[in-house]
């Protein structure tokens, strides 16, 4: 799934789109799902526009070229994308978990995001705390 930000008359919107289904699209933006036809992907361009109301949108900046996490197989750190509080730790040190099972939940644009395990293996050290305040890139959680 591909993270930008949309300016929109004013109005910043994070999206993400996720083009798994060919001619498809799922998008999600500020919290809310959308599913959307798009036909054949450009492979020259970098960037999307979706027609709305006589409407262009037009990326602004890109997050899909930041570092990625690890994949399924493979230990590392689990960093936070975004700030915000974090309301419950789900994990405790040594247990194992497996990709995709969540880890914390956290506040971040007066909403509730589930953080989920970006690989397999056992928890190594966790780094923040029920009521903690986080900032973009802080290693919240050591997978190995």
């Amino acid at each position: 799934m591909k993270k930008y930000n949309f300016k929109l008359e004013g109005k910043d919107f994070d999206v993400e789109v996720d083009l798994s289904l060919e001619g498809k699209a799922q998008v999600l933006v500020n919290g809310k799902n959308f599913n959307i036809d798009i036909g054949k992907e450009k492979k020259s361009e970098n960037k999307i526009e979706i027609p709305q109301d006589n409407l262009k949108k037009e990326i602004i900046n890109d997050l899909s070229n930041k570092p990625q996490q690890p994949g399924p197989d493979v230990q590392g750190e689990l960093k936070s994308l975004m700030p915000g509080k974090i309301t419950e730790v789900l994990v405790s040190q040594g247990q194992s978990v497996k990709m995709g099972e969540p880890v914390l939940k956290m506040e971040s644009m007066k909403m509730e995001q589930v953080i989920v395990a970006t690989s397999n293996g056992n928890i190594k050290k966790i780094n923040v705390n029920a009521g903690d305040t986080v900032e973009v890139g802080l290693v919240m959680i050591v997978i190995e």
